[in-house]
C-alpha cells in the first residue's frame, strides 16, 4: 500500500478551526497538498506528521494544553519535520500554558503571529515564504532523515542529531567567524577536564540564556542529562568527546561539516529538546505512542532506534512486540539490535518472542541461528515454533539446512518408532 505524502500537515485544536481553515485554503491555492483532521482521527494524523514535508502548529492556549497537539509536535521534531508555530496570541499569553517539553522544543523556532483575522493576509506572506523555502530545499536533494545512517556513537550515548526548526539557522545559534569555541575559551591547552569544570564554565558563560529557559530544578535535570546520557557518565571529559558531542569531532559526517557550527549552548538545547521530545512521544500516557512506534520504523535515526531498543524492556508486552517488529526495519547489520532481539526471543510473552524471531529472520541474522534452532525444537507453543521455522527458511545457509535435515530425520524416526509400538 502506497504511503500518502503531504506538503503540509496542520496540527490544531478544534477551537482554532477558523485559522486552520484560512491556512488550509491559502496553502491549497498555492498548489500544495495539505492535511488536517479531527482530533479523533489519531492514526491518520500520526501518518501525516511523518509523511509531510512541513509541520504547522496552530499554537493557542487550547492547543498548548492539548496532549495530542503536544505529542504531534514532539513527533514532528524527532522525525526532522520543519516546524512552524503559528500563534494566535502574544507569547506571554501562550507560554504560561506550555509544558517544559514543548516550550524547550519551540524555544529557538521563530513564531509567526495570527492574532486577529485582520492580520491574516499580511502575516501569511511570511509563512508562505518560509514554507516554500523549506519545500524547495526538500526538493533540491535527499532529505536528511532518509540518508542518515543508523549509528549510535560509542562515545556519545543516545545521540540526538535532530534539526531544530527550519532551514535557516538563527544568527545567535552559531559561532561568529573566527570566534574561538567554548573549549578554547575555557580550557585552552587542556586535552581533558572534569565534568564538574565543564558544567561550571557552561553555567557561567551562558547564565543569561539559561535563566530564560530553566528554573533551578530544570537545571539539575539538564546537568544529569548531560552527565549520564550525553557524556556517558564520564567524570573526565576529553576534548575529543566534547567535539564529538558538538558534532565537529572525528565522528562527524560529511553532511555535518557543511552545516553552520552551532554554539555549545545551542547544541545542549538541541540535545535536551530532542530528549524531551522522544520521551513525550513514547511516554506511557502518549495518545500517539503505538502509532508512532509503527510508523517511525521508516526512519533510521539513532534516537529512534535507541527508543525502540528501550521499548524492548517495557512492562507492556504489546509494546515489546511492536518494537521488535519495528527494529527489523531499521536494524539491518547492526550488532546492538541483533543482540537485543536475541535476548527478546526469551521473552515470557508469546507475541514478543514471535516478533523477535521473525525480525531476526527478516534481517538474516546468522548469529541468531543456534537460538532460533533451539526454539524451533523446544518451544512449547506451536505458533512460536512456526515463527522459528519461517525465520530459518529466510536464513537458508548451510548451517540451517543441515540442522533442519537432522531434525526432520530424527522426527521421522520418532514417528516410525511410535507407529511400530502400536
Amino acid at each position: 500500500m502506497s504511503v500518502e505524502k503531504f506538503d503540509v500537515m496542520i496540527s490544531y485544536h478544534e477551537n482554532d478551526e477558523e485559522l486552520q481553515t484560512y491556512l488550509t485554503d491559502q496553502l491549497t491555492k498555492l498548489g500544495l497538498r495539505v492535511f488536517h483532521a479531527s482530533s479523533s482521527d489519531v492514526s491518520r494524523r500520526v501518518e501525516a506528521v511523518i509523511n509531510c514535508s512541513v509541520f504547522i502548529l496552530v499554537l493557542s492556549e487550547w492547543s498548548a494544553k492539548e496532549t495530542l497537539c503536544n505529542d504531534e509536535t514532539s513527533l514532528a521534531y524527532i522525525s526532522n519535520r520543519p516546524i512552524f508555530p503559528v500563534a494566535t496570541d502574544e507569547y506571554p499569553v501562550i507560554a504560561k500554558h506550555l509544558d517544559f517539553s514543548l516550550k524547550l522544543t519551540l524555544a529557538k523556532i521563530n513564531w509567526i503571529f495570527f492574532k486577529t483575522p485582520q492580520e491574516y493576509d499580511a502575516n501569511f506572506d511570511s509563512l508562505k515564504a518560509a514554507v516554500m523555502n523549506e519545500l524547495q530545499t526538500a526538493k533540491s536533494g535527499p532529505t536528511e532523515d532518509a540518508n542518515r545512517e543508523l549509528s549510535r556513537q560509542a562515545s556519545v550515548r543516545n545521540e540526538y542529531n535532530f534539526t531544530i526548526g527550519n532551514t535557516t539557522v538563527r544568527e545567535g545559534d552559531i559561532e561568529a567567524e573566527g570566534e574561538s569555541d567554548f573549549w578554547e575559551r575555557n580550557f585552552a591547552g587542556h586535552s581533558a577536564v572534569s565534568f564538574e569544570s565543564l558544567w561550571l564554565c557552561f553555567v557561567i558563560e551562558y547564565k543569561d540564556l539559561l535563566d530564560l529557559q530553566f528554573d533551578e530544578k530544570q537545571m539539575e535535570w539538564l546537568e544529569k542529562l548531560l552527565f549520564k546520557e550525553a557524556f556517558g557518565r564520564n567524570k573526565i571529559i576529553s576534548k575529543q568527546l566534547f567535539l564529538d558531542f558538538r558534532g565537529i569531532g572525528s565522528a562527524a559526517t560529511a553532511a555535518d561539516s557543511k552545516l553552520p557550527r552551532k554554539t555549545f549552548y545551542s547544541r545542549v538545547i538541541d540535545y535536551a529538546a530532542g530528549n524531551l521530545a522522544m520521551k513525550e512521544v513514547f511516554n506511557m500516557n502518549s495518545i500517539i505512542r503505538m502509532d508512532a512506534i509503527r510508523n517511525l520504523a521508516s526512519f533510521k535515526t539513532a534516537a529512534v532506534v535507541s527508543s525502540l531498543l528501550d521499548l524492548l524492556e517495557e512492562p507492556d508486552a504489546n509494546l515489546r512486540a511492536v518494537a521488535a517488529i519495528s527494529l527489523s526495519k531499521v536494524g539491518q547489520g547492526h550488532q546492538e539490535v541483533y543482540e537485543a532481539l536475541i535476548v527478546t526471543t526469551e521473552d515470557p510473552d508469546r507475541l514478543a518472542r514471535e516478533a523477535a524471531i521473525l525480525s531476526l529472520g527478516k534481517m538474516k541474522c546468522e548469529q541468531a541461528i543456534p537460538r532460533i534452532l533451539q526454539i524451533w525444537r523446544n518451544d512449547p507453543i506451536a505458533p512460536v515454533r512456526a515463527a522459528a521455522e519461517v525465520a530459518l527458511q529466510q536464513m537458508e545457509v548451510p548451517a540451517t539446512k543441515s540442522a533442519r535435515k537432522m531434525v526432520d530425520l530424527i522426527s521421522k524416526e520418532i514417528t516410525s518408532l511410535k507407529q511400530q509400538a502400536k
